[in-house]
């Protein structure tokens, strides 16, 4: 069994349309989790990015301290240790303040010799400084005492005054006791301006790009809260934070979103990505629709073809058959009376019309189609031209018994145009309405003028035409699909060229019809300008 064509375009329609649909649903479920990702991974870049930071932080001030501490036990043989300010003189020092050499002696006592950092010399170290060292080194001095050996010195923090932060680094002999300390007082100034600034514009050329690095806020703040580096707005919390290492253990390194936050940013890459998926979902659905469209236009074209083929063969057929036995008729000798022979001869006449008219109404399609239509232009009298068409349906009339109201206008009127094609235009209108007609075969036919406008009306009571079909009637082959159409053979072109026509000769057609009590076709033409000096 032959399957119809609507059902294999609704079947590939659907074969196409729900993988769509399903590629959308994974592609949007995609693109949430893409935003939970999305977030995550900022939240990690972020962690990534204060992690480096403060890992540059302690491999700076750990390898700068290691290698300015790491002096020789033979500074601290010397009673006024001046070995060590020979020793710092020569060390890399950006970031202290000083540094100093100390030889415990007692617990409450040692020498201590400070080294200015900025004068590149010794001077005298303060009295705090005195203490703070004294009694940062105190556990040394015990070691000492108890004889326990320091196999691994290693540099300590002493942090407690805030003031003056040091590292120290125990420098032992070769039995492993500790002979001394060494150690830096830190610079917090030129940290926060020099160190960090440069710390934290290269930990974020390697975790952000350009265009993101500028929405990102950097602070660092001291153990009161207040900022020491970078803008902190006030109400505003960090995405982020951790303490330095290390050195300034008591600072926070935070970072934020200045415009945006990554969750924000998030869901602002899921609204335009699902805004671009589901344009250009749309764009490729609207173009499977169109395809579908176009394929079932081309195949209801095609049917529609067919059909024409199928009624202008019989429109064909029947005209010539027609003339073929009347004239058999005549030529046997069959038909003596004139009467006979007259009504023979009008019918052969009559089918003969009928059969030109089919041609000419192809033919005329055909130009129509192909844009070579080319209409003369001349003063053609409507009212004249009317009634000379209705005299070429004489014989149909009389057959079919149709009742005819023609209403001439009162006085001539004028319009600019073709009188052929014109012709044809009334020509097909009656004849439609002569076919169409039921029961109550009456036709009405008006040519008036009214404002300004020519107007021809022609008027039946046959089967009518539908409201959804009205718009339809003028396409090339269509045909109402309804009543006694289905009786009646016809090309499907009348009405088609009917339009061109008119529109040609800057005309409007109106129609109103009501299904089961007839139609009504209104024409109308602009008249035609009378010469200046003739009648008003």
């Amino acid at each position: 069994m032959k399957v119809p064509h609507r059902y294999l375009f609704w079947v590939g329609g659907v074969a196409v349309i729900v993988p769509l649909v399903v590629l959308l649903v994974l592609q949007f479920r995609w693109l949430l989790s893409l935003e939970k990702t999305s977030t995550l991974a900022h939240r990690t870049s972020l962690d990534a990015f204060l992690s480096e930071v403060s890992d540059r932080v302690e491999n700076a001030y750990g390898s700068r301290a290691e290698r300015a501490l790491k002096a020789p036990a033979a500074i601290f043989k010397d009673e006024r240790l001046e070995g060590a300010e020979a020793w710092f003189a020569k060390a890399q020092l950006e970031g202290f303040r000083g540094a100093f050499a100390y030889r415990p002696e007692t617990r409450e006592h040692g020498t201590l010799l400070w080294f200015d950092v900025p004068a590149r010399k010794a001077a005298p170290a303060t009295e705090l400084m005195q203490q703070a060292v004294t009694t940062a080194t105190t556990h040394l001095l015990v070691l000492n005492e108890k004889a326990v050996p320091l196999y691994t010195p290693a540099l300590w923090v002493e942090e407690g005054d805030r003031e003056h932060r040091l590292i120290l680094l125990p420098i032992t002999d070769a039995t492993a006791k500790v002979v001394g300390v060494t150690g830096v007082e830190l610079d917090p100034a030129y940290f926060t301006s020099t160190m960090l600034p440069g710390f934290i514009a290269t930990a974020l050329a390697a975790h952000f790009a350009d265009d993101f690095r500028s929405n990102l806020v950097v602070t660092v703040r001291d153990a009161k809260g207040d900022p020491v580096f970078g803008d902190a707005a006030e109400g505003q919390d960090d995405e982020s934070s951790v303490s330095l290492p290390f050195v300034f253990k008591d600072w926070h390194l935070g970072v934020r979103s200045r415009a945006f936050t990554p969750a924000q940013l998030a869901r602002t890459n899921f609204t335009i990505n699902v805004a671009i998926a589901s344009a250009l979902a749309a764009l490729l659905l609207g173009g499977i629709v169109f395809a579908l469209r176009l394929a079932a236009r081309e195949v209801k074209l095609s049917q529609m073809k067919s059909d024409f083929v199928s009624n202008v063969s019989h429109e064909l057929k029947t005209p010539l058959a027609s003339i073929r036995l009347f004239g058999e008729l005549m030529s046997s000798g069959r038909v003596s009376t004139p009467e006979k022979i007259k009504e023979y001869g009008e019918l052969i006449e009559t089918e003969g019309r009928r059969l030109t008219q089919l041609i000419t109404n192809i033919l005329d399609f055909s130009r129509i189609e192909s844009g070579r239509r080319v209409y003369r232009q001349q003063s053609v009298d409507l009212g004249a031209l009317a009634t000379e068409t209705l005299k070429s349906f004489d014989v149909v009339i009389r057959h079919h018994a149709v009742a005819v109201d023609y209403t001439p206008p009162a006085e001539p009127v004028s319009i600019r145009g073709d009188p052929d094609a014109l012709a044809q235009v009334v020509h097909n209108l009656v004849d439609n309405a002569v076919k169409y007609s039921r029961d109550q075969r009456r036709l009405a036919i008006e040519v008036s003028s009214r404002g300004g406008e020519a107007v021809l009306v022609v008027r039946d009571r046959g089967i009518g035409i539908p409201s959804s079909d009205k718009e339809k009637i003028f396409d090339r082959f269509h045909r109402v699909s309804t009543g006694l159409v289905h009786e009646v053979r016809g090309s499907g072109l009348g009405l088609s060229i009917v339009k061109h026509v008119v529109d040609a000769h800057r005309g409007r057609i109106e129609v109103e019809s009501t299904v089961g009590q007839g139609s009504a076709f209104t024409l109308k033409f602009p008249i035609e300008a009378r010469a200046s000096g003739g009648a008003a």
